[in-house]
């Protein structure tokens, strides 16, 4: 298996999202993490590479498959993960994104990410 960090392209430092945009399948996708204050949680929202709104807000949790509700409307051969890189199961709090937790790519196919795409490869490890 094959882990790739999505890096953002964008962190605003006036509002509480990230932005990302990742080459998969020959499609550019735009991923928005955004913070939701009265729920203390990490949302997110896909959209494909004409700008059409794929998934909308919604609720993801570390160490745990994100969109797994929407498998025919987000790209094949992987899933994304919000990841927790010190293997910690605590909730992602506002801070620890892009700290201690990682949005990821995880694929069996060492191919699924495109040569340009701005992820990095990474090993990761439970055991903190």
């Amino acid at each position: 298996m094959s882990l790739y960090i999505l890096e953002p392209t964008e962190q605003p430092e006036q509002r509480p999202e990230w932005d990302y945009q990742v080459e998969l399948g020959g499609l550019v996708w735009r991923l928005v993490l955004r913070w939701f204050e009265r729920f203390e949680q990490w949302g997110l929202t896909v959209y494909d590479d004409t700008d059409t709104l794929m998934v909308s807000q919604e609720p993801i949790l570390v160490n745990r498959p994100c969109l797994t509700h929407h498998t025919g409307r987000i790209p094949t051969g992987g899933q994304l993960w919000l990841l927790s890189l010190n293997g910690s199961d605590e909730a992602c709090s506002y801070d620890d994104l892009g700290t201690r937790c990682q949005l990821v790519w995880a694929t069996d196919d060492d191919e699924a990410l495109d040569e340009d795409s701005s992820a990095e490869e990474f090993t990761y490890s439970a055991t903190p």
